[in-house]
């Protein structure tokens, strides 16, 4: 086990939607939670930013995980997650991979499919891995090698951009950022 802190940031967004309510988002270290109800309407004033201690071992995968939901205008609960995957490979290569998971149906889901124009870009330690328009369900990021010596930095950051193609104002996500230290 390694002590490391990993400080996780809901990025600001001064034009997320405030049409949502009974917005909670939670974060993971694998199945135990690190930070838990934050309110994602926070984001239109500044970076939601918080950072803990934990003790991580790296000799197994590592899933980091952002686990939101929120109310939508139409009155139903919409979930959405997003699974980054660490895994060890012998010495300081690791695999790592990300999944974004959005989670939709009935008129939820019609307005997103006609109404919003959604890509994500994958980056570690500010390099894009890849970027590809989303829609609802699983969007696999692929897996991409890495080389970390455990000491320096790590830093995963996935850009949503949710686009409201009836209000320029509006936008539906934010991008998330892990970063171990």
């Amino acid at each position: 086990m390694t002590e490391k802190t990993l400080t996780v940031t809901l990025k600001e967004n001064a034009k997320y939607s405030d049409l949502y309510t009974n917005s909670d988002v939670d974060f993971y270290v694998n199945s135990n939670i690190i930070v838990s109800d934050l309110n994602h309407l926070e984001v239109r004033t500044g970076d939601v930013v918080r950072a803990v201690t934990h003790d991580f071992d790296f000799s197994s995968n590592v899933l980091l995980k952002m686990h939101a939901t929120a109310e939508t205008p139409k009155g139903t609960t919409v979930p959405a997650e997003l699974h980054i995957t660490l895994s060890p490979q012998g010495g300081e290569n690791y695999n790592a991979s990300c999944v974004w998971k959005e989670k939709s149906s009935g008129a939820d889901e019609t307005y997103f499919d006609e109404i919003i124009t959604s890509t994500g870009n994958f980056k570690i330690n500010g390099v894009s891995k890849q970027s590809k328009t989303t829609e609802i369900g699983d969007n696999d990021f692929g897996t991409h090698a890495i080389t970390w010596n455990g000491s320096d930095a790590l830093t995963f950051l996935f850009e949503l951009s949710q686009t409201d193609s009836n209000n320029s104002n509006l936008e539906h996500s934010t991008n998330t950022e892990f970063k171990i230290t």
